[in-house]
This record gives structure tokens, C-alpha cells and sequence, in this order.
């Protein structure tokens, strides 16, 4: 069963069903494909750098402070250092 296939569009079988128009699947499938283009975008940014991960935070002008958005791929940031293991 696909995922627009909601109902039949008239003559719903078993009562209670909502049919949806042409008109309706067209809009769902549009709100669907935002969504899902929403999510591609989101999946990225997740996988840039931001102010979370980068050495120079606690210097750097464009630091957030807590409770604001963080820079995602941001020019300046910089690579923690690894330590060194004994």
C-alpha cells in the first residue's frame, strides 16, 4: 500500500472513510516531499562542524552563548587537538 493510496477516491468501501480528492493527494504529496527535503537538509547540517566541536569557543567573537543557535560550518573553526596517549 503506498503512502497517498489513503483511501478511495468515491465509493469508499466500509463506512466511515474520508476519500480524498485529486486536488488533496497532490497537496499531501507536496507537504511530503517538503518533509522529506527538510530532513536531507537537517541530516547535513548535523554533520558540518559547528561552535560544539571546535577549539577556539571559548575565544572566538562568534561564540553563542547558551540558549542561542550555533554557527553550523563555520570559517573559522578549528580541529580539536588530539592528546597525546602515554
Amino acid at each position: 500500500m503506498a503512502l497517498l493510496d489513503i483511501a478511495p477516491e468515491s465509493g469508499a468501501e466500509g463506512g466511515d472513510t474520508m476519500a480524498l480528492t485529486r486536488e488533496d493527494r497532490v497537496k499531501l504529496r507536496n507537504m511530503l516531499l517538503y518533509i522529506a527535503d527538510c530532513m536531507v537538509a537537517v541530516n547535513d547540517m548535523e554533520q558540518m562542524h559547528n561552535c560544539n566541536d571546535c577549539r577556539i569557543k571559548n575565544r572566538c567573537a562568534y561564540a553563542p552563548e547558551v540558549g542561542t543557535p550555533v554557527r553550523w560550518n563555520c570559517p573559522l573553526w578549528e580541529e580539536k587537538r588530539k592528546e597525546a596517549t602515554p
